[in-house]
């Protein structure tokens, strides 16, 4: 064989690959996803910093009154030292929807197993997560299972999407609803804007601001871009449903929220609950909004811990994939104006929940890497487009990224102190792994018999 007839049969292989049909993976993604996450339910201690909190929110309310701004705690919840309830200014849909759970299990003495029962629903939602924003890639570009699978993929290597899933925080109730919201936008503005999409993003967006007030930011990026797919040429016959479905959906979940704001406002002055003589007491330091970003010790645990695979390489990928993604699509006249307009969203859902999370520790907040996670469906979206495009699709890349996300996440939970139950985790775990390797067996038992067969193109978008 020449080595012009190697070249051309690796480069028919890259091709092949970057088309082939992924579309049996994308569940068994979520799948593993979940088993993967249930694993590190049971390996992380309980009663981890907020999780006592949120417990005693849902206890509470269980009983009939909600928690009062500075009350301690007083579920019945086995704890060495007494602990501040700091999580009351927060709106109350997720403990409304834990409160049948842990309500009952901690009032018979089961605090305990509350927490280990809602981190396995957790895990459910992980994988569901996984799933739509799977299905988000495929509203957006229905011909490339491969960006679709590349998506989930990257979204299911960040370390603290993993750890926030794991754990017992309103996070993550979030997370699916803004999730959601995008997959009902993203169909909307690629030209289907049927009530039922309409609906799911007005639904969405009224239950992400009743589970967290900085659901607003996503809120206000997700009807701008509605108002701007107005302005679009090609939708001149139809600028005013989108101009009027932007403004509703910011208008019905704000006046959803607002009698909580407004009691946040009495209590505290502000609608988000904000109250910097209660930080003081915790002995949180106040910095500007420059000190905070040119801390390498906060952005150095921050990246590592929101990067894909864990590693700062996974977050430069994500960058130069995109990049590159555009520059080849621009090139071939593929990308259309709606195709720019949802890139430049997610480019702004990174850039605004960078500045949120700075804003956040200047003013005394926690550098928790998860107040990050409003951006993960934006970081994995933009690598799974981009390394999709890739002459010759690598496969291996976004598994080796899960891989590397799944070591860092499971070696750094196993080294925290009070490791709950590590044999159920090391079950769960393995079963994970092997949801994908039977996933990708049946793959390659299903590739053509008749390799030397030129691989058929599908464009990237309809």
């Amino acid at each position: 064989m020449s080595a012009d007839d190697s070249n051309e049969g690796s480069h028919s292989l890259g091709e092949a690959a970057r088309h082939r049909d992924y579309r049996s993976l994308g569940p068994a993604v979520a799948l593993a996803t979940t088993l993967f996450v249930a694993a590190v339910s049971f390996i992380v201690p309980v009663f981890r910093p907020d999780e006592p909190q949120y417990l005693d929110y849902a206890w509470r309310l269980w009983q009939g009154s909600f928690p009062e701004f500075r009350d301690g705690l007083t579920a019945p919840i086995p704890l060495d030292d007494p602990r501040p309830q700091f999580v009351t200014h927060h709106p109350p849909l997720f403990p409304i929807l834990i409160s049948p759970i842990v309500g009952p299990l901690v009032d018979g003495g089961h605090a305990v197993a509350a927490t280990l029962l809602v981190r396995l629903i957790h895990s459910l939602a992980a994988g569901l997560i996984v799933w739509l924003l799977y299905r988000t890639v495929a509203v957006w570009q229905p011909s490339s299972t491969a960006a679709q699978l590349s998506t989930s993929l990257v979204a299911a290597s960040v370390p603290m999407f993993l750890v926030t899933a794991a754990g017992l925080f309103n996070d993550l109730l979030a997370l699916l609803l803004s999730v959601v919201a995008l997959m009902a936008l993203v169909s909307i503005v690629r030209g289907n804007d049927r009530w039922p999409w309409a609906l799911m993003l007005v639904g969405a967006n009224t239950g992400l601001l009743a589970t967290r007030v900085q659901g607003l930011v996503l809120l206000g990026l997700y009807s701008t871009t509605l108002v701007l797919a107005a302005a679009l040429p090609s939708n001149r016959s139809r600028w005013r449903r989108l101009a009027a479905l932007g403004a509703t959906a910011v208008i019905v979940p704000v006046l959803g929220s607002s009698p909580w704001w407004a009691r946040n406002y009495r209590e505290t002055g502000t609608i988000v609950g904000y109250r910097r003589d209660f930080y003081e007491d915790l002995e949180r330091s106040f910095r500007s909004p420059l000190e905070v970003l040119t801390d390498s010790e906060v952005w150095q645990q921050g990246l590592l811990q929101f990067s894909p695979g864990g590693t700062i390489l996974g977050l430069a990928l994500v960058y130069v994939s995109v990049a590159w993604w555009i520059i080849v699509r621009r090139r071939s006249r593929a990308l259309s104006s709606e195709d720019m307009l949802l890139l430049c969203l997610l480019g702004a859902m990174l850039l605004v929940t960078s500045l949120a999370f700075v804003w956040y520790v200047s003013v005394g907040g926690s550098p928790n890497p998860r107040y990050l996670l409003p951006a993960l469906p934006a970081l994995a979206m933009l690598a799974g487009l981009g390394v999709s495009n890739w002459r010759r699709f690598p496969v291996a890349l976004p598994y080796a990224l899960l891989a590397s996300g799944w070591v860092v996440t499971g070696v750094t939970s196993a080294m925290a102190p009070g490791v709950g139950h590590p044999l159920a985790a090391a079950v769960l775990a393995t079963a994970a792994v092997g949801v994908l390797a039977l996933s990708g067996v049946r793959l390659h038992l299903r590739r053509p018999s008749n390799r030397n067969e030129p691989p058929v193109r599908m464009p990237l978008a309809d």
